[in-house]
């Protein structure tokens, strides 16, 4: 697998880059298959940024909506883009995740603006 450059032209710190690769193990795992779209949902640009550049890395689209999006906006964007994969905040967990289980979304990851939650602490598993 090749090495991930974040290219949105976010400030991302050499942290927030050391998880890209990371996380594009993980999501290959699910799997996202070339053209799949990933829903993001995060506070943190530098998270969203990484997030995004794992995706990018898998020929995968990125679809990002805000944190404080409206559930029906949110229940629209999962049916129209069907992700694979849903990304988001830890505080917006339980109601996002039935929306997205519904819609057969395969995986559901929480994270927080300093790192929090599933999808950090599974992609760890996949450092190298």
């Amino acid at each position: 697998m090749p090495m991930f450059d974040v290219t949105s032209g976010a400030q991302v710190s050499a942290q927030w880059q050391s998880f890209v690769q990371p996380i594009a193990r993980l999501f290959q795992c699910v799997p996202i298959a070339k053209g799949r779209a990933v829903l993001v949902m995060l506070a943190s640009e530098e998270a969203r940024s990484a997030v995004c550049a794992a995706v990018h890395a898998l020929e995968g689209e990125c679809v990002e909506l805000v944190v404080d999006a409206a559930p029906a906006e949110v229940e629209q964007a999962i049916l129209r883009q069907q992700p694979v994969v849903v990304v988001c905040a830890p505080e917006i967990f339980g109601w996002v995740s039935k929306i997205a289980f519904v819609a057969r979304s395969s995986a559901i990851y929480t994270c927080g603006e300093n790192g929090e939650g599933t999808l950090l602490a599974r992609a760890a598993h996949f450092v190298e």
